[in-house]
């Protein structure tokens, strides 16, 4: 079935141009991308799907925090949005979803398409600074394997302004750093990672975030504050991360010592950020913020 000319009239406008044929061919990519894709059903939060959503080598990145290999690591990433999981927020809402179609590769098979959709997160004050309503714009770059019928990859955007209140000044109270100490000096982890001495007044020392950026995956808080989450999901992995002392965990790794240093602008472009800050201006968001306080 050919599109109408309705459709290529459109497509050729903005295409300038190109020609018939080569808007032609960027239609029909974009409907099978958007036809295969959706027939896996994705669901961020249907964990027992994760196995056909992602394959061992997928990965999602955010550049803030690292990189989640294979569907077991990033079912623990995403478990950080998760009210079930992590004791930080009472409910967490997505809104004003919205996805566009930014292309398709033939020599990688790669489609791929900008994901846009609001994080509403409601703070529990039993663990949290206070209790506060607030709405975060969140981008992610999906790279979906065409043939294969997977994610290959996820990039996620949230402004380094929206990292420091989230991940810095609401879990920022002693009432945080209690509740991760909780984990640190719980058996699990001792018995891996030994007597931690002084938890909180060691952790309180320590910055929230590092660097201008805001980064979270140094010696900081709001490292130990994400690995506390997934060490009562794998504490034979991550209680390692949130020792106050370098320690390796089994594959011989150190983390929350010393940050990757990685930026959002070696993972996405200038463009792509172009179109996320215009996601939040349509959402009432400060583009430049990337979050606002709801109540």
């Amino acid at each position: 079935m050919k599109p109408s000319l309705s459709v290529l009239s459109l497509l050729l406008f903005f295409a300038g141009s190109l020609s018939t044929n080569t808007v032609q061919a960027i239609y029909f990519a974009r409907a099978r991308c958007y036809a295969r894709f959706l027939a896996i059903g994705y669901s961020l939060l249907n964990y027992d799907r994760y196995n056909v959503y992602y394959r061992d080598d997928s990965k999602f990145v955010f550049a803030l925090v690292g990189e989640f290999v294979g569907p077991e690591d990033i079912e623990e990433y995403i478990r950080l949005l998760d009210p079930s999981s992590t004791p930080f927020y009472t409910d967490v809402r997505l809104l004003g979803p919205a996805i566009q179609f930014e292309g398709y590769n033939e020599e990688t098979g790669q489609c791929v398409f900008l994901a846009f959709s609001t994080l509403r997160f409601v703070s529990d004050p039993a663990n949290t600074r206070l209790a506060t309503t607030t709405d975060v714009a969140f981008l992610s770059k999906i790279s979906f394997d065409f043939e294969e019928r997977y994610i290959s990859r996820i990039d996620g955007y949230l402004t380094k302004e929206a990292a420091a209140n989230n991940w810095g000044y609401l879990l920022d109270s002693d009432d945080s750093r209690d509740w991760v100490c909780s984990v640190i000096t719980s058996d699990a982890c001792e018995s891996i990672i030994g007597v931690q001495e002084n938890c909180s007044e060691r952790l309180a020392a320590l910055p929230t975030t590092e660097g201008e950026s805001n980064h979270m995956d140094g010696n900081s808080q709001s490292c130990r504050t994400n690995h506390a989450v997934f060490a009562n999901l794998r504490p034979e992995l991550h209680c390692a991360h949130i020792s106050l002392d370098p320690f390796p965990d089994p594959q011989g790794r150190i983390k929350c010592q010393e940050s990757l240093g990685w930026q959002f602008s070696d993972f996405l472009t200038e463009e792509e950020l172009a179109s996320f800050r215009q996601y939040a201006e349509r959402r009432g968001i400060d583009p430049e913020l990337g979050f606002m306080t709801v109540e």
